[in-house]
């Protein structure tokens, strides 16, 4: 085919949030790839809840929505509803929890199985079941996570937890390793100057490390604003185990459920994010968004952060350290600067482009 053929295209998001969420979600990043197709002149149908947006020159067909919740009977609705228009794409990108069309390819259409691909939106959605085929993959330490059978949570103290171990994924099943995006116009530095005070956004589930955050608050002094995006029944009972103490700290302070330009602001602002994760986070679009705002990011070096915070932040193995690192001061105004530089190989407009390569490359028609 030629570099230059409109493609119809299939983006299938999540019933979870709508496309882009209203305020916490990694739909924001399947939002962006249905955008990012439409603006390099193909023909996108995107897939999801009521709420979401149409693509540009577009279309929108609405799926289930399970409401902060992964509900695998509104997944398989999307086949029933949909599936004569989905085998007629030239290209479906299955953002979904379970993948279920990639199931359905697999078992009665495999003459489609090199025109779909499954974006994996967490270290154990590795399906379809039974056999994981055309996945795409975030970032290096994830892939070696899902060959070798690890989980997020691998040699960390949450691993009795949540669990040690996953069905490892064939190394031919992972098709491309593809960062996540994000939109480097929306997320953009203050030219105003950074205040004094410290951020840490994330969920409060306690591997994101909110607990660690609070400790180095309670260590050095400094004004931490706490984000936290509660949706679920789980959040909200990890938030009220980190309430009483956070209600006892007068340096600290809590916002719920903050909007994307509220976050942004935040992130604009802030003298450094706190990314106190304490599992191998597979991705992490926050830290990106915080370094595209000229936010440097302290971070522990688990999981993807030595990939992403390459320049414009500093990476800490213990609590020590990130107490030391706050203490020095050592992130000041330049790091800021590399910080948005770093994120801005991370925009939408580069990103997207290599998925048309991939699809390229699995139909066998060249780069």
């Amino acid at each position: 085919m030629g570099g230059s053929e409109r493609l119809r295209i299939a983006v299938i998001s999540t019933t979870t949030y709508c496309t882009p969420p209203k305020k916490y979600g990694g739909e924001m990043y399947f939002w962006l790839l249905a955008k990012g197709l439409a603006e390099l002149g193909h023909e996108v149908y995107l897939y999801a809840t009521p709420g979401s947006k149409r693509p540009p020159n577009g279309h929108l067909r609405l799926i289930p929505s399970s409401y902060g919740y992964t509900v695998l009977a509104h997944e398989f609705r999307v086949w029933k509803w949909y599936r004569d228009e989905l085998l007629k794409m030239d290209f479906i990108i299955d953002c979904s929890h379970n993948h279920v069309p990639a199931e359905r390819i697999r078992f009665f259409h495999r003459d489609k199985m090199n025109r779909i691909v499954n974006v994996l939106n967490g270290l154990v959605s590795h399906v379809p079941r039974p056999i994981p085929y055309n996945l795409v993959v975030g970032t290096e330490k994830w892939k070696r996570l899902l060959i070798e059978g690890k989980s997020q949570f691998y040699g960390t103290e949450y691993e009795e937890m949540y669990g040690k171990y996953i069905t490892p994924v064939p190394p031919k099943a992972i098709v491309a390793v593809i960062p996540w995006a994000i939109d480097t116009d929306f997320y953009r530095p203050n030219l105003g100057g950074r205040e004094d005070w410290y951020l840490w956004f994330s969920r409060p589930s306690p591997y994101k490390g909110l607990g660690w955050a609070l400790d180095i608050a309670e260590r050095t002094g400094i004004r931490l604003k706490v984000l936290c995006g509660v949706v679920t029944e789980e959040h909200k009972y990890w938030l009220n185990k980190f309430k009483p103490r956070i209600e006892k700290m007068p340096n600290v302070e809590l916002i719920i459920n903050p909007t994307h330009e509220e976050k942004m602001w935040y992130m604009q602002n802030a003298r450094a994010l706190l990314f106190t994760i304490r599992a191998h986070e597979p991705f992490g679009l926050v830290p990106i968004e915080a370094m595209a705002c000229g936010c440097p990011v302290i971070a522990t070096r688990l999981g993807s952060m030595p990939e992403l915070i390459r320049e414009g932040g500093v990476l800490c193995d213990t609590l020590d350290e990130f107490v030391e690192v706050v203490e020095s001061g050592a992130v000041d105004a330049k790091a800021g600067w590399m910080a948005r530089k770093n994120a801005e190989r991370y925009d939408y407009r580069k990103i997207v482009p290599l998925y048309v390569e991939l699809y390229r490359k699995m139909v066998g028609g060249g780069g």
